[in-house]
Parts: C-alpha cells; sequence; structure tokens
C-alpha cells in the first residue's frame, strides 16, 4: 500500500495497493497525510499522523480491504509527522517525529482495550524522519532488552516469559 504524499504542491488523501504487478487505487482516506506512517496489522491498513499542509495530526484510520472502508482510530496524545510507527507486543506504538514546533522523542502505544493513546516515555534523544523495526521477542537476549530499557525510558510490556537461552539461539531466529 502507499498513502498520501505530498507532490510540492498539494497533500494527498489517495491511497493505492500494488496487486498483480498492477498499481490500483482503493478509496481515499478521510485526511490529507503527508508525513505520515502506515503499518499492516491483521489484515487491515493502520494510517496515523502526518501533515495535512496546515498543521501535524493527531489523527489517524484503519482500511479493511475486505469492506473497501475507512474508519476513524482514537487520537494520539502529541501530533507528528515523520515518524516511526511499529507493532510493539500487539499494540500501535508510535515515537518521535516533528510535534509541528520541534523534533520529539515522545513514545505512545494505542491501548487497544481502552480505545485510547497512552505515554509510554521517550527515547534517549528526539529524532524525526527515522525509521523502526520489530523483532520477534524469542530472538532477542534478555542482556539486550535489558539494555535497552535502561537506555531509553520506554516502558514496554514485559518479555520476560519470551526470551531464549542465550546458548541455543540463533539467527534463523530472525526470520519471518
Amino acid at each position: 500500500y502507499v498513502v498520501g504524499g505530498f507532490n510540492g504542491h498539494d497533500v494527498h488523501c489517495s491511497a493505492e495497493v500494488y496487486k498483480k504487478g498492477k498499481w490500483k487505487m482503493i478509496r481515499p482516506m478521510s485526511s490529507r497525510r503527508s508525513g505520515v506512517q502506515a503499518i499492516g496489522f491483521e489484515g487491515k491498513l493502520y494510517v496515523v499522523g502526518g501533515w495535512n499542509g496546515h498543521d501535524r495530526l493527531t489523527s489517524g484510520e484503519v482500511f479493511d480491504p475486505k469492506k473497501n472502508t475507512w474508519n476513524p482510530l482514537p487520537d494520539m496524545i502529541v501530533p507528528r509527522s515523520n515518524f516511526c510507527l511499529d507493532i510493539v507486543n500487539g499494540q500501535l506504538m508510535a515515537f518521535g517525529g516533528y510535534d509541528g514546533h520541534t523534533v520529539t522523542a515522545r513514545a505512545e502505544i494505542l491501548n487497544w482495550s481502552t480505545n485510547a493513546w497512552e505515554e509510554v516515555g521517550s527515547l534517549p534523544s528526539p529524532r524525526s524522519a527515522l525509521s523502526g523495526v520489530s523483532v520477534p521477542s524469542k530472538a532477542l537476549h534478555r542482556s539486550f532488552v535489558d539494555e535497552i530499557r535502561s537506555y531509553c525510558s520506554l516502558k514496554v510490556p514485559d518479555l520476560q516469559n519470551n526470551f531464549e537461552d542465550s546458548s541455543s539461539s540463533s539467527e534463523e531466529d530472525l526470520d519471518t
């Protein structure tokens, strides 16, 4: 999928999907978004934040390809564009980006049970136009996660039961 964007003059609300060697337009988003983040999760496309040509956005929307519909998501706490969006332990997590005034280090997670975003700390330093990737927790060594937790002030749910013994892990654990 490709969503939103900026052509040098206009911010777009368009959305497209690449199937069978061709790009196909799908139903447009409800908001124009540039510097937006999108991620696929459980068969749906989640699109959050961005810039509409005037303001940084807190809003988000989710596309259901089976129904060809966009539905609103709860607003993030921090407006942001050019940030990172990832899935962390089954939850959407947004961190970093530009809030319209400054580069931010703040991070937040969408709590599915409360249907609201919650702040979960900050990155070690503010950053924008960043990238991130999820690594299956069984591929991580406890010492690595402990080091990250001490370096960042992020409150990430405990992964205590998801670690491999360092003597039994291999690079194959990273295959997805």
